[in-house]
């Protein structure tokens, strides 16, 4: 069954957007709208959400999610958002990095060795450093909500970059994108997710990289069954506020905002058992996993070298400092594992 329609609204992440009411009387409500589909870690996400902050807040802030796609796109949210019409917003890296330009470094090719390294370096470096260049744009980091490493799929297998040379392959507009799929030869497509159905129908693509939960149960599984187990990139999405209506708020409410979604270990748990449970039923969706050689992942990170570069190019003032983050934040977490 095609559900792509279910996280078309999407594209890369699950969205909320809230929009502020000041009625008379002492209680302020704050009615929100997300397009993440039910049943799904991120819809539960902003349920635990909405329920922390009423208690939290002793029943004087209210969060009102609206489960429908009519907020549109994650650019559109993050514009409403700067414009002050919303106020609270999860989106993608690769949408935040329109506003703060280093944030692209987050979409490097193998930035990350594994699940654990990114892990910490994002909370014990990246989570600081990104609030100071979030506030300077008059945003208010909150924190993160994960998606998922990144895998590479097609019509047929592509086990290396040699099997990827001229390949039409789907990207999404981020530059970081294009890069990767440029760096392994293929032939980069933008298209975007609401139309990658379509695309893989009409053979105007047969290839691209996503999370495995916007892969596994949108319907591009079946139009290209071969997931290829890359790990590449680390995918990880901004939950953040406006800065003008986060201040406003008092004390208490800023401190219930703060601390009702869901702690980093238990959002990844959530998100971690989706993508996982969608591996353990490739089968029934109807694809096939590769599991990469050491020689098949070397080709990989070797390939997309270049792209790597690039990026940190166009990654602003302060992209080195960023990335230098990164790799002393790689290091300590080295020298822990080497510890235990």
């Amino acid at each position: 069954m095609n559900l792509l329609r279910r996280f078309a609204p999407l594209a890369s992440a699950a969205v909320l957007a809230a929009a502020l009411a000041w009625p008379t009387g002492a209680q302020e409500y704050v009615g929100g709208g997300t397009g993440v589909p039910e049943n799904t870690a991120g819809y539960k996400k902003w349920m635990m959400f909405q329920e922390a902050v009423a208690d939290k807040s002793g029943g004087t802030l209210e969060i009102t999610p609206i489960i429908s796609g009519a907020l549109g796109s994650e650019e559109n949210i993050l514009s409403s958002l700067r414009r002050g019409r919303v106020q609270v917003a999860i989106v993608s890296s690769m949408i935040v990095a329109s506003v703060v330009e280093e944030a692209v470094l987050l979409q490097m090719p193998y930035l990350f060795d594994s699940q654990g390294e990114a892990d910490f370096v994002l909370d014990t470096v990246l989570a600081d450093v990104f609030a100071d260049l979030m506030a300077d744009k008059g945003l208010v980091f909150l924190s993160w909500d994960e998606v998922g490493f990144h895998q590479v799929y097609g019509s047929r297998p592509l086990l290396t970059p040699a099997d990827t040379q001229g390949i039409r392959f789907r990207i999404s507009s981020s530059p970081a994108a294009r890069l990767f799929a440029e760096s392994i030869g293929a032939d980069a497509i933008a298209l975007p997710f609401s139309d990658l159905i379509m695309g893989l129908q009409t053979s105007l693509v047969s290839a691209g990289e996503n999370a495995i939960i916007l892969y596994a149960q949108t319907g591009v599984a079946e139009l290209a069954p071969h997931l290829t187990m890359t790990n590449h990139s680390f995918a990880v999405n901004f939950f953040f506020a406006d800065a003008k209506w986060f201040n406003n708020l008092s004390d208490d409410h800023r401190a219930a905002v703060r601390a009702s979604w869901p702690a980093m270990n238990l959002g990844r748990e959530m998100t971690r058992a989706e993508w996982q449970a969608d591996l353990a039923r490739a089968d029934e969706l109807g694809f096939t996993i590769h599991d990469l050689t050491p020689a098949q992942r070397q080709a990989w990170r070797m390939a997309v070298e270049p792209a790597q570069h690039a990026l940190l190019e166009i990654a602003g003032e302060r992209g080195k400092d960023v990335l230098d983050a990164v790799h002393q934040g790689k290091r300590a977490f080295a020298d822990q594992t080497s510890v235990k």
